[in-house]
């Protein structure tokens, strides 16, 4: 085979990443973006190695089984979503089955997925980039080039409408490169951030910050509206023992700051890690818990009705300064717990890097009984071989196998085994998967 040659295949799965795959007469897998498993496809050649092949999709010749017709006319184009031409079942398979590879050499045993939103319309955060030629939307697969976006599919309408409301407010004042990113809040109203982009008109920012459904907007030629909005609380937030403590209560974020896809899908993981840390800490007297990029206190709220302290690191020093209020209100309309606000319990935010604050609180002689941590995709290299000197325990939250395999295998080293692990589809029609993991000491764990 050489590069350029069209060859034919049949598709046999679905990679981390995004690409489908086949495997080529020659033995070598051949990735592609497009396709579904079971398809029998015509592909370009583009790039080849000793061990595996890149292409383009040319044609699909016969469908298979998991094909589905995609929602969105973009499906090709946009780099947003990955594989909405595969049925959901499909995808999620993928997804277990990149968990399974990527922490089965350390022996952990892998749940089952969770489904944890909707198929469509479930994304309450997002951002747009600013193309050429006037583009506002995402980048195209494997590229820097914006694919325009008049509507996603995937947007809750709140968010979809006010991404649009931008573009028609501020259009070509939006210089090449710049972003919008949305989040929703509470009743469906819409804090906006605007970066790379430091001399917008002011009359435009504020006409779109008055529009119907916008909360605020920021950028850095100002503050028009709301520093930050109110995701609050909503039923069934707090699953914990059958309860929504913290129902109504008001939680501030902002879009320029970081939150998961979707709230849906936040539900589904904080009430996965709560409970997780409520078998973790059960039968601790007292719990001290460290936690590690707490960000606005997202489980942190839940954390403090569990622990008699926590203490939590974040280096966004917008995020850090919100945190203590967020949990007061969630602690104040739950009414607390055992192990939480009715025993005392105090939350201490330490706005820091959390390498920093590791090697401090290591110095100073301080042990946790459980330390949580939700890095970024890069993962927590900078720490993973510190956390066993401060906890026997750690429930690591990850958005990327790869770097938490990785991160995992650090842990194992220092005495923290993998005991089990637990996939969220958290972003349909992409190939993100999020992991939950437990690493401990080799001595028994509750219900387990």
């Amino acid at each position: 085979m050489r590069r350029g040659d069209t060859i034919e295949l049949t598709l046999t799965g679905l990679a981390f990443g995004g690409d489908s795959l086949g495997r080529a007469d020659d033995g070598r897998v051949v990735f592609l973006a497009g396709g579904a498993p079971g398809d029998r496809v015509r592909v370009r050649l583009d790039e080849l190695k000793p061990r595996f092949a890149r292409g383009t999709l040319l044609e699909v010749i016969a469908a298979g089984p998991a094909r589905v017709t995609p929602r969105c006319p973009l499906v090709g184009s946009c780099g947003g979503c990955q594989w909405q031409e595969v049925s959901l079942d499909e995808q999620r398979a993928a997804k277990q089955a990149v968990v399974e590879r990527a922490l089965g050499r350390l022996g952990a045993a892998v749940a089952p997925i969770v489904a944890a939103t909707g198929s469509f319309g479930y994304r309450s955060r997002a951002r747009m980039t600013r193309g050429a030629h006037g583009a506002l939307g995402f980048q195209a697969r494997r590229s820097h080039d914006v694919v325009d976006v008049p509507a996603c599919p995937l947007l809750e309408p709140a968010l979809d409408r006010a991404l649009q409301l931008a573009r028609r407010h501020l259009g070509a004042a939006l210089p090449e490169g710049a972003s919008v990113a949305g989040l929703v809040g509470r009743g469906g109203r819409v804090h906006l951030a605007i970066a790379g982009a430091p001399r917008l008109p002011e009359e435009a920012l504020a006409a779109l910050a008055a529009e119907e459904g916008v909360a605020g907007v920021v950028s850095e030629a100002g503050l028009f509206g709301e520093p930050a909005i109110d995701v609050g609380g909503e039923p069934g937030d707090d699953l914990v023992e059958g309860a929504s403590a913290d129902q109504g209560a008001p939680f501030l974020a902002a879009a320029d700051g970081f939150a998961q896809a979707s709230h849906q899908g936040n539900r589904a993981l904080r009430a996965l890690v709560a409970a997780e840390a409520a078998r973790l800490l059960d039968g601790v007297a007292a719990p001290r818990v460290l936690e590690l990029h707490a960000g606005d206190g997202n489980f942190t709220r839940d954390l403090a009705r569990r622990a008699a302290q926590v203490v939590a690191v974040e280096g966004d020093r917008h995020a850090i300064a919100r945190l203590p209020g967020n949990v007061a209100a969630a602690l104040a309309a739950g009414g607390g717990s055992q192990l939480g606000a009715a025993a005392g319990a105090t939350v201490e935010a330490v706005a820091s890097s959390v390498e920093e604050a590791c090697r401090r609180l290591i110095a100073a002689g301080e042990r946790f009984d459980l330390v949580v941590l939700d890095p970024p995709r890069a993962g927590a290299a900078e720490v993973a071989h510190l956390l066993a000197a401060l906890a026997p325990r750690v429930l690591y939250v990850s958005c990327d196998p790869m770097t938490l395999a990785r991160d995992a295998a650090t842990l194992a080293g220092a005495g923290l085994a993998c005991r089990g692990a637990t996939p969220l589809d958290l972003m349909p029609h992409t190939g993100h998967v999020e992991v939950v993991c437990v690493l401990a000491r080799p001595e028994p764990l509750p219900g387990m």
